[in-house]
């Protein structure tokens, strides 16, 4: 059942604290500053679908942080997927910042300081994975976040029609596929973005973030393609071989492309590794 909240009905002066309070409920604690308390508004529509939570967030101009103090205090991480749906936004986590269009999206952590900004009137919907059921070091994810992938050409593109289209249909989708449909958009996601052979990325306190390059998005998914051209046919089942031991499922919830590659040897890995930097593919 999903659920709804908004500023709509509340006085000017109520809305940024009840915004603020609403945002932190439904993810993890935030900041929300730069607002105009006289014309804002906002309202989050929240879906859970098995482990997967997909809000869909509208509102006005603002920027939304998650400072170390706040990260403190919390015990709750989360990998976030965030799809833009109107507007611009702009996202800086680990030292880059992503800017996005309307279809873009962007992956970020809970776990470390991010900041979103809005310049305008924006629309979003961000999908939410527990952080403790993917298999990923904070150095790997490091690599992934605020890389901004396209929402309009190649993979990235598909992928994205994907998201959109699931968070628009998910009222209608059976409670059976539920865990399926968890796999299928970690999967994408981090197969997409994922670059093995990228080097991570340093912080650069004195220097401030650094803005991802316009044709970052489209090299990785030029990457993926070389390596597995297969892929713009059927990406759901093919990416999910190469992603799939990144995904810890809760006990009795595995599904059976989880539980081979979970029975895969740490040498087994290690030697697809090398295959696919040789170009040779098992």
């Amino acid at each position: 059942m999903p659920m709804v909240v908004s500023t709509r009905g509340l006085a000017p002066r109520e809305r940024e604290e009840f915004w603020r309070e609403a945002m932190s409920e439904a993810f993890v604690p935030l900041d929300v500053a730069s607002v105009d308390a006289e014309r804002f508004t906002g309202s989050i529509r929240t879906q859970q679908v098995g482990e997967l939570m997909i809000a869909d967030l509208s509102s006005s101009p603002q920027e939304v942080r998650r400072t170390p103090r706040l990260i403190a205090n919390s015990e709750r991480h989360l990998l976030q997927v965030g799809v833009a749906q109107r507007g611009r936004a702009y996202l800086a986590q680990d030292g880059r910042e992503a800017l996005l269009e309307p279809g873009d999206f962007v992956v970020y952590e809970t776990a470390r300081p991010f900041r979103w900004a809005f310049d305008g009137d924006w629309a979003a919907t961000v999908f939410t994975v527990p952080r403790e059921h993917l298999a990923l070091s904070a150095a790997e994810s490091s690599r992934l976040t605020a890389l901004p992938q396209s929402g309009h050409s190649g993979l990235s593109g598909v992928v994205s029609r994907f998201l959109r289209g699931l968070a628009a249909n998910v009222d209608d989708l059976p409670a059976r596929q539920s865990r399926r449909v968890v796999t299928d958009v970690v999967d994408l996601v981090l197969a997409l973005v994922d670059d093995g052979d990228r080097p991570a990325v340093p912080d650069r306190p004195d220097q401030g973030p650094r803005r991802a390059e316009p044709g970052g998005p489209r090299a990785v998914s030029r990457q993926h393609r070389r390596r597995a051209p297969h892929l713009g046919a059927l990406p759901a089942q093919t990416v999910r071989r190469r992603t799939a031991h990144r995904v810890r499922v809760p006990p009795g919830a595995a599904a059976a492309p989880l539980r081979a590659a979970a029975a895969r040897s740490s040498a087994g890995r290690r030697a697809d590794r090398g295959a696919r930097r040789t170009g040779r593919v098992r």
